[in-house]
């Protein structure tokens, strides 16, 4: 006598595994991955999607764990797993984000032999600065200092100017660029400083 047997066959369950993107300094704990599955069977059309990720901290730094949640099967045979769980981590980079100076003069002077030249930074304005970190990055230009291009008598001559540095994390300053002058008072800003 046939005897007819119903079995039930079970969703197979995959691992998810998280790629994150190294981002540059922006003040949020955002991030983008990409999700990737292991234990597929074959060749079955069926990916990883859906979720959010945020770093550890907003800060800059290396290694940072970032955590990724929500996470969704799609595809044709997405029915046929589940996943192992809807959380994965992995770790990224959030690079120090690059500032640039504004409102630095130099003053004209006459012939000396010397490269010196004198700065003026009463009016420098610090430039890409995050709106949440307003408060906590200010510019410190005690140690400043500025040199000609050449030491020869000229109009319109470069100053390049060193010497300027950040109080507050997360952030650095694009040093070693010059600046133009003419009159002492006005000069064309450049890149940075």
């Amino acid at each position: 006598m046939d005897k007819t047997v119903t079995l039930n066959v079970q969703t197979a369950s995959l691992t998810p595994s998280i790629a994150a993107s190294n981002k540059t300094y922006d003040g949020t704990t955002a991030a983008t991955f990409t999700c990737s599955l292991s234990g597929v069977v074959g060749t079955d059309n069926v990916s990883c999607t859906g979720g959010s990720a945020v770093f550890a901290s907003a800060a800059a730094g290396t290694g940072t764990t970032v955590t990724a949640t929500g996470l969704q099967l799609t595809g044709a045979k997405a029915a046929n797993y589940t996943l192992a769980s809807t959380t994965a981590t992995t770790t990224a980079n959030i690079i120090t984000k690059a500032l640039t100076i504004s409102g630095v003069t130099a003053a004209d002077k006459v012939y000396d032999g010397t490269l010196i030249a004198t700065l003026n930074a009463a009016s420098a304005t610090l430039q890409g600065v995050v709106p949440v970190d307003a408060s906590l990055v200010t510019l410190q230009s005690g140690a400043k200092a500025g040199l000609f291009a050449d030491k020869n008598v000229g109009v319109g001559k470069a100053v390049t100017a060193s010497g300027f540095t950040l109080s507050g994390a997360s952030f650095h300053l694009v040093l070693g660029r010059g600046f133009d002058f003419s009159d002492g008072r006005s000069p064309h800003n450049d890149s940075g400083y």
